[in-house]
């Protein structure tokens, strides 16, 4: 089974998390709950500091190691250096350690750990979007690709839910129950296109260090609200892995299609902003279409499941009935159609 994790969220009194700040980073201020998969996370309004010179104060989930962590700082060490994108810095404790230890009210102990807090507003809550903003999308992942090319790190090499890799292994294991026979059977379709145009050409795709969740609550548009043509950052490194470079592009396309009329057209822009700064393959850009749809698969699938071990923690739920829909439509389009969309939408011959 491909790294099952524990989505139960760590449990810490308000008064613990304000003596951790106060010692580890000589921080005092008030916090605001933030979203989260697997991790606690707030942000951190510093007393006595504006607004824009918040933190985010992240309790991470028991299954995290400190391996893990590490490669992390040093992915966004290296993300520091892209001119005209922002991403989040580790804050150092006041003995210059990159993170810290937090003990649950259960007892346990957590790995903790202090970021910047990144302006800007989140793609999902933008409208309109333009062919400007998908492009730049685009460009922005395809950036922080080929900063990562060289990139390596033994935690890495991680067995996760989320590796598009691993898809048809993953969806097995968080097989839907048999009362809904209907989207059991949308899953399969996908599934049998992913085993069809994926993986009889996986042997010819890179694989490298990718961010590995593009969705559009990681994705930063820039400030004032009405600027609305410019993606100006990426947070959320907590999911990258070893894997095939396309992915970063078809799980950013996955969720920018989401509630949208034009779908493809929309992914197209993507994979054009993509492939202009870092030029895909030819065989690259036909598994596109593939990868985007079992991202979407994987998304419901792995939710349901979660939702059923954490009831509460309602962000497991997020985007779970536009997934549902988008698949539904992806469904009817002929297999081909995308991939002739995108070639011709990168300029390359058909």
């Amino acid at each position: 089974m491909p790294g099952r994790f524990s989505v139960a969220l760590p449990v810490v009194s308000r008064e613990r998390i304000e003596e951790t700040l106060a010692a580890r980073w000589g921080l005092r201020g008030t916090f605001v709950p933030l979203n989260g998969e697997r991790d606690l996370n707030f942000r951190v309004l510093v007393r006595g500091q504006p607004e824009g010179r918040s933190r985010v104060f992240k309790i991470c989930n028991a299954s995290e190691d400190a391996s893990m962590l590490e490669c992390q700082e040093q992915v966004l060490a290296r993300m520091a250096a892209l001119d005209g994108l922002e991403f989040p810095r580790v804050v150092p404790t006041v003995d210059g350690e990159s993170r810290a230890t937090i003990r649950t009210d259960d007892g346990g102990l957590h790995l903790c750990r202090l970021t910047s807090w990144v302006d800007g507003r989140l793609f999902s809550g933008v409208n309109p979007r333009g062919a400007t903003l998908h492009r730049s999308l685009g460009q922005c992942i395809a950036r922080v690709d080929q900063a990562l090319q060289d990139f390596r790190h033994p935690a890495l090499e991680r067995r996760m839910p989320w590796d598009l890799c691993r898809a048809v292994e993953v969806l097995e294991a968080y097989r839907l129950p048999d009362t809904d026979p209907g989207r059991e059977d949308l899953i399969a379709g996908f599934t049998t296109l992913y085993r069809d145009r994926v993986l009889t050409v996986s042997d010819t795709l890179r694989r490298g260090a990718i961010h590995n969740d593009a969705n559009d609550n990681n994705i930063l548009i820039g400030l004032p609200a009405g600027t609305n043509e410019r993606v100006c950052g990426l947070i959320d490194f907590g999911d990258i892995l070893y894997g095939w470079l396309v992915s970063d592009v078809a799980i950013a396309c996955a969720y920018a299609m989401l509630d949208n009329d034009n779908p493809l057209d929309i992914a197209a822009d993507i994979v054009a902003g993509y492939h202009e700064q870092h030029p895909l393959l030819p065989e690259e850009v036909g598994v596109v279409f593939p990868l985007a749809c079992i991202r979407l698969c994987l998304s419901v699938c792995i939710a349901f499941h979660h939702q059923i071990v954490e009831p509460e923690n309602s962000y497991l739920g997020i985007g779970t009935m536009s997934s549902w829909r988008m698949l539904e439509i992806l469904s009817e389009v002929p297999p081909d159609y995308p991939t002739q969309l995108f070639r011709d939408r990168c300029g390359l011959r058909i």
